[in-house]
């Protein structure tokens, strides 16, 4: 099965006059004309080259030539105006140009350039007596198939140039081979990164994908450029359109999965409908029994399927769970509706009534040990239901549904305080203690209905459903201000007050409803429905521009001033999707890295596309869900049917922790895809709710790096604890300001492996920098920034001043980023080098100290450039046993990180510093200011350790070939009995674990070949749940699932 690697390379310079402001960083460089198409106007020949130049890019310094089997990039290092060229001499202007060609060794016979994303301006030039009129000009080029399997695309974004290599099998990945002629020397660094030396300087280039240390350059003798796997240990790379698991959810009535969430640990958490009085609850679950004629039921798994709890939730009537948030504050926070006067409602509750009619909104609130701790009806006398629930930054809760109902509660400052048609949309919001804030009625003089909401980046509310209202409250800044069809989508955008900046209807002539919505980093806004309308107004970039059957779904992009940027169907030949009240929402998530979409659903057509690489390639029959993954300019990336022979629904799709894309819905077929089931292989009758998880954790390799934490800012930073003088101050962390004989600290919450090793980079800026009466200070500013790893206190903070914040935590070790500049007493009485400094400090066990004593510093290096406080932004990286023993420290004032200031060989922690488990310890940044002040902020942090826990890894049976034990009874109650046979003749290892991955207890046994052992282990101080048992010798394991009931 195939996969696709998108690799992303980005071009920097060392100095001020090179590509860096040319094609990445300034945008005052890139102009806004993209890729024009020579249709005769460019006679330019570069270098007496005569080869068709087929588009090109202009700038005032940089100019790209796209040709059949090359690219040409002409720089100029000072760019001189027409008017002043006249007083330079010839040699004078050519010292300023510099040209690299990227020439392409041995490309496909079948190669072609492409152009996609059309720019709305056009160019007209006029030469001599030729006129060339209306040229056209395109965001995107690419050289489609240059490789056998691979594509190379040319992106302009905004203010950076981005050239992808797709590609679309790992085998292809050595068919790339490249050559840069018109540069001086070549040479690959240590960190994987290619340097192009010219006479303008030194190039940099890199390239980015989404796990760590996956792909490297390599040179061969001819100095030809290739891509290959850093795979250096032999291991297998997985790929994640595998099936990794797929489980039956439900008893033997109907049962439906609606919506699932992730926490930290990439735990699922999964809500929905039962009708079954047999669902698979867990023992201590908050209610055991079905209680009505059917109940929500939540769930949560570990992430390799493991169940690890699940309950009822309702009323002697009907109740169904919609939506489903892991929250700011590790909350699980569910919405729907319900149809029971007596469903679980707390005293805090907003509503503790049932206020009649069909069913009432509710919202509840569990921790992620499935306990209740909060709920609350909402709703009037008629048929309320509350769709999507969501959280803002500032832990705000939103909820948005839809009711006929006129006694709806509103609030004071509603946008609209009354229903105007029938049924109307409704927008709630409450703040993080559960005080209701905002709540309207949105609609119109028909239908108007509520299905998903999304928040941006600003905090700004866009809702999205369908309507038939003729009178939506649009205005000429809207895309489309009129209703065409019977019904269409309608997108409207509000501040986090409840005021309404934009509404605008979407849709064709027939019926178009809206399902589901999300948005990306830049704001932009991804629409997602199901459409029977002919004439959306697709673009002329749509992936498929035509509507395929009876009904298609649709998928649209805006801006987030609402102006269309894309549409596109996706459809075969049938029904892909139902229309009107009863929708099927599909999901719609956008990926950690932001750079691909996934999406679920429903089709009866049997042509529906699929990739080559397409888990399942054919219609099975019935209806079939599918899945759909593209990029954020709808080119698929990959798409599969999901099924059995009967009906399969998708209710919804997204990606977990590490980007595997992880389905769930309904199912009636028994022959579903099911695959490492484990709780519930057999399908029981009915509709089954099913969960499908495609992919594992790539690349697997004996170096990985297991995520910790990563802040690319620290908006929505969780897990942190800030203590001194520090605070958050929007997206960053300011340690201190700029007060005098200040000290704070910003710790990981948890305790962190850094004994096996790890690799973390972090960015910093200093800023405002005065020196009071600190005369001898040489550069404005003071005391500077350190890192730190102790195991005394996430509370933990030092002394202000040249104490850096850490002078004085004991058993910690700093690596210190010193800005002080020191008198010749402070030179003799503190030991601190004049200057800016880098140092390493530790004295054991013993209190810390900023002084650069003998003992206590164990590394130093005052030759840096300098640490500015004028907001430059200087970046980190530290690798400690990445690969060796060494602890290295690169710092750069770019994300590079090419310059290597501190390496200490055969370096351990452990015996340095005293941590918990021998292993164990807290880590973070401390700062101080003295006499001399100045703004001390961290502005990134992420952080890998080279060991995963033990709840990160995944429990397989698959391993087993000569290892057999049994547990009796199973279920467990009392006393677990654990007998096993042993072919062999050397120690082996028994461990339990619950859930979580604790270890409750272990024994190491000698068994004799051939001979039975059996254990006898009390399980009445366990509390009742699902355990592990794992045999293992030094070849293999086997792990075996018991239950501990009451």
């Amino acid at each position: 099965m195939k996969n696709l690697l998108i690799i992303i390379i980005t071009i920097f310079i060392v100095n001020s006059n090179s590509i860096a402001q040319f094609v990445q960083i300034n945008s005052n460089y890139l102009n806004q004309t993209g890729f024009i198409e020579n249709i005769g106007q460019l006679e330019v020949n570069i270098e007496d080259n005569m080869d068709k130049i087929f588009y090109y890019y202009e700038s005032k310094s940089l100019n790209i030539y796209f040709f059949k089997d090359k690219v040409s990039f002409v720089i100029r290092k000072n760019y001189i105006s027409d008017e002043k060229l006249l007083f330079y001499k010839k040699n004078q202007f050519e010292d300023t140009l510099c040209r690299i060609d990227l020439i392409f060794i041995n490309p496909s016979t079948n190669a072609k350039l492409t152009s996609s994303l059309k720019l709305s301006s056009t160019i007209n030039y006029y030469q001599n007596k030729n006129k060339f009129m209306n040229i056209k000009s395109w965001k995107r080029l690419i050289y489609e198939k240059i490789y056998d399997g691979i594509d190379l695309v040319f992106d302009l974004n905004k203010n950076k140039l981005d050239i992808k290599f797709q590609i679309k099998n790992l085998n292809n990945l050595e068919n790339i081979k490249i050559r840069f002629n018109g540069c001086e020397s070549i040479d690959i660094a240590e960190s994987g990164e290619l340097n192009l030396v010219t006479k303008l300087g030194s190039t940099s280039l890199d390239f980015y994908n989404s796990k760590r240390d996956f792909v490297n350059f390599h040179l061969d003798k001819q100095n030809n450029l290739f891509l290959k796997l850093n795979n250096k240990n032999g291991d297998m790379i997985t790929n994640n359109y595998e099936l990794g698991w797929s489980t039956y959810v439900g008893g033997t009535s109907v049962d439906v999965i609606r919506a699932l969430t992730y926490d930290d640990d990439n735990n699922i958490y999964a809500v929905g409908f039962s009708q079954s009085n047999n669902f698979p609850i867990t023992p201590g679950a908050i209610q055991k029994i079905q209680a009505g004629s059917g109940d929500v039921v939540i769930m949560k798994l570990t992430q390799n399927g493991n169940l690890i709890w699940s309950t009822y939730l309702g009323g002697y009537g009907s109740d169904g769970g919609t939506s489903i948030v892991f929250s700011s504050r590790k909350k699980l926070m569910i919405s729907g509706e319900t149809r029971s006067g007596n469903f679980p409602i707390t005293q805090n509750a907003f509503q503790k009534n049932y206020a009649g009619g069909t069913s009432d909104a509710f919202f509840s609130v569990l921790s992620t040990n499935g306990e209740l701790e909060y709920s609350t009806f909402f709703g009037s006398s008629a048929y309320d239901v509350f769709g999507t629930i969501k959280e803002d930054s500032f832990g705000n809760i939103w909820l948005f549904g839809n009711t006929p109902g006129r006694d709806f509660p509103t609030t004071m400052n509603a946008y609209q305080n009354i229903n105007k048609g029938y049924y109307d949309a409704v927008l709630v919001k409450f703040d993080s203690n559960y005080n209701l804030v905002f709540s309207t009625y949105f609609g119109a003089e028909h239908d108007d209905f509520g299905h998903f909401i999304t928040i941006d980046n600003n905090n700004n509310i866009i809702i999205t459903g369908y309507t038939s209202s003729h009178y939506l409250p649009t205005n000429n800044n809207s895309y489309k201000i009129n209703l065409s069809g019977n019904n269409d989508c309608y997108l409207a955008k509000f501040d986090n007050l409840g005021n309404l900046i934009w509404c605008s209807y979407f849709g064709g002539s027939q019926e178009d409803v809206s399902s589901n919505i999300i948005t990306d980093d830049q704001n932009s806004i991804y629409l997602r429905g199901v459409t029977n309308s002919s004439d959306l107004p697709v673009t002329s970039n749509a992936f498929q521009k035509k509507i395929g059957g009876q009904s298609d779904v649709f998928i649209a992009k805006f801006a987030q001033d609402c102006d269309l940027l894309w549409c596109s169907y996706y459809g075969g030949n049938q029904d892909d999707g139902p229309l009107g009240f009863d929708l099927h929402g599909g999901g719609l998530d956008i990926n950690k890295s932001k750079t691909k979409l996934i999406m679920s659903g429903r089709t009866k057509s049997n042509n529906l596309f699929v990739t080559e690489e397409a888990f399942q390639k054919s219609f099975n029959g019935g209806i079939d869900a599918f899945v759909f993954e593209f990029d954020l300019n709808c080119i698929p990336i990959w798409s599969t049917y999901l099924g059995g022979t009967s009906d399969d629904i998708g209710y919804w799709a997204s990606y977990d922790k590490n980007e595997n894309k992880v389905v769930a819905g309904t199912t009636l077929s028994s022959n579903f895809p099911n695959k490492n089931p484990q709780f519930q292989y057999n399908y029981n009758g009915n509709y089954e709710g099913f969960i499908t998880k495609f992919g594992k954790d790539i690349p697997i390799l004996k170096d990985s790096c297991f995520s910790v934490l990563d802040y690319p800012n620290f908006l929505y930073a969780k897990d942190l604890v800030i203590v001194g003088n520090a605070f958050k101050k929007d997206s960053i962390i300011r340690l201190t300001d700029t007060r005098s004989n200040q000290a704070g600290a910003v710790w990981h919450s948890k305790k962190v492996n850094v004994a096996d090793g790890f690799s973390t980079k972090f960015a910093f800026k200093f800023s405002e920098g005065y020196n009071n009466q600190c005369n001898d200070n040489s550069l404005p500013g003071a005391d500077g920034i350190a890192f730190i790893i102790q195991n005394v206190s996430n509370m933990s903070f030092g002394w202000s001043g040249g104490g850096l914040g850490y002078d004085g935590i004991s058993n910690s070790l700093a690596l210190e980023f010193d800005t002080f500049n020191n008198d010749s007493t402070q030179i003799e009485n503190l030991f601190d080098p004049n200057g800016n400094h880098i140092a390493v400090q530790s004295c054991g066990e013993s209190t810390n100290t900023a002084k650069h004593i003998k003992d206590c510093n164990l590394a130093m290096n005052s030759n840096i450039f300098p640490l500015r406080s004028d907001g430059t932004k200087y970046y980190v990286k530290i690798d400690y046993k990445i690969g060796n023993n060494k602890f290295i420290v690169y710092l750069d004032s770019l994300p590079l990180y090419r310059n290597k200031v501190i390496e200490l060989d055969n370096f351990d922690i452990s015996k340095i510093l005293k941590l918990d488990q021998n292993k164990f310890a807290y880590v973070g940044f401390t700062a101080a200011t003295g006499c001399a002040v100045e703004n001390h902020d961290l502005l990134s942090w992420d952080l890998c350790t080279m060991t995963k826990t033990i709840s990160d890894v995944p429990f397989d049976d698959s391993e087993v070939t000569d290892l057999s034990f049994d547990i009796i009874p199973n279920p467990v109650q009392n006393e677990i009995n654990i007998k096993f046979y042993y072919i062999g003749n050397e120690l082996i290892e028994l461990e339990l674990y619950n859930l979580l991955g604790q270890k409750i207890y272990q024994e190491n046994i000698f068994v004799l070949p051939q001979q039975p052992y059996k254990i006898k282990f009390d399980v009445n101080n366990l509390p009742t749940g699902f355990y592990f048992c794992k045999v293992s010798n030094s070849k293999q394991s086997v792990v075996k699932k018991f239950i501990l009931s009451e």
